[in-house]
């Protein structure tokens, strides 16, 4: 139900539109990883966390975007 509370294993208690929110950022992180040029994969990563900050308008994610860049490209066949 919308008014349902969610408790995440990061973060406060939130509610249902989280898990929208966390749909469309898988979604952009995933974009951005297959539209980076891979033959130089420093700049690939550059340029997945350039895009993905622009999106967030932050970098609040940005330690754990680049833990997960190099596997999410490999398991997408990207890299």
């Amino acid at each position: 139900p919308a008014d349902a509370v969610l408790y995440p294993g990061h973060g406060d208690a939130t509610t249902p539109e989280l898990l929208g929110w966390q749909r469309r950022y898988i979604e952009e992180f995933i974009d951005a990883i297959r539209a980076a040029d891979w033959a130089d994969s420093d700049q690939a990563k550059q340029a997945v966390l350039d895009r993905m900050t622009r999106y967030l308008g932050s970098e609040r994610l940005r330690f754990a975007m680049e833990l997960a860049i190099e596997p999410v490209a490999h398991k997408l066949g990207a890299r």
